[in-house]
Protein backbone atom coordinates (compact mmCIF):
# COMPACT_ATOMS: atom_id res chain seq x y z
CA UNK A 1 0.00 0.00 0.00
CA UNK A 2 1.07 3.37 -0.96
CA UNK A 3 0.24 6.58 1.58
CA UNK A 4 0.53 9.71 -0.23
CA UNK A 5 0.04 13.02 1.46
CA UNK A 6 1.10 17.04 0.84
CA UNK A 7 3.89 16.39 3.11
CA UNK A 8 5.59 12.29 2.79
CA UNK A 9 4.93 9.53 0.88
CA UNK A 10 4.97 5.87 2.48
CA UNK A 11 5.23 2.53 1.52
CA UNK A 12 3.74 -0.31 3.52
CA UNK A 13 3.99 -4.27 2.17
CA UNK A 14 0.82 -5.76 3.04
CA UNK A 15 0.23 -9.69 1.73
CA UNK A 16 -1.33 -12.18 3.64
CA UNK A 17 -0.22 -14.82 1.64
CA UNK A 18 3.70 -13.91 2.44
CA UNK A 19 5.69 -12.22 5.38
CA UNK A 20 8.25 -11.09 5.48
CA UNK A 21 10.15 -8.85 8.21
CA UNK A 22 9.04 -5.40 7.27
CA UNK A 23 5.37 -6.30 6.55
CA UNK A 24 3.34 -3.46 7.63
CA UNK A 25 5.73 -1.29 8.49
CA UNK A 26 5.69 2.22 7.29
CA UNK A 27 8.40 3.11 4.93
CA UNK A 28 9.27 6.47 3.47
CA UNK A 29 9.67 6.87 -0.07
CA UNK A 30 12.42 9.33 -1.10
CA UNK A 31 11.53 9.14 -5.19
CA UNK A 32 9.39 6.95 -6.95
CA UNK A 33 8.66 6.80 -10.67
CA UNK A 34 5.32 6.80 -12.45
CA UNK A 35 2.22 4.53 -10.53
CA UNK A 36 -0.17 3.17 -13.32
CA UNK A 37 -2.42 0.35 -13.18
CA UNK A 38 -1.17 -2.42 -15.57
CA UNK A 39 2.38 -1.35 -15.32
CA UNK A 40 5.05 -2.12 -12.32
CA UNK A 41 6.50 0.71 -9.95
CA UNK A 42 9.64 1.63 -8.39
CA UNK A 43 10.47 2.94 -5.50
CA UNK A 44 13.62 4.16 -4.17
CA UNK A 45 12.94 4.18 0.02
CA UNK A 46 14.57 5.61 3.21
CA UNK A 47 17.66 2.53 3.65
CA UNK A 48 16.58 -0.42 5.57
CA UNK A 49 19.76 -1.52 6.02
CA UNK A 50 23.41 -0.75 5.36
CA UNK A 51 23.52 1.13 2.13
CA UNK A 52 22.29 4.99 1.16
CA UNK A 53 18.87 3.99 -0.13
CA UNK A 54 16.41 0.93 -0.90
CA UNK A 55 14.87 0.55 -3.82
CA UNK A 56 12.09 -1.94 -4.36
CA UNK A 57 9.97 -2.59 -8.19
CA UNK A 58 6.55 -4.08 -7.63
CA UNK A 59 4.55 -6.49 -9.71
CA UNK A 60 2.11 -5.40 -12.05
CA UNK A 61 -0.23 -3.01 -10.32
CA UNK A 62 -3.83 -3.85 -10.59
CA UNK A 63 -6.07 -1.63 -8.59
CA UNK A 64 -5.39 2.19 -7.30
CA UNK A 65 -8.00 3.57 -4.42
CA UNK A 66 -8.07 6.80 -2.98
CA UNK A 67 -8.41 6.20 1.05
CA UNK A 68 -10.08 8.78 3.03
Amino acid sequence: MLRLSKRTATLQRINPDHQLRKDGTAIKVLNMASVQRGRSAEFTLEPLGAGPVTTRITSEITAIHALS
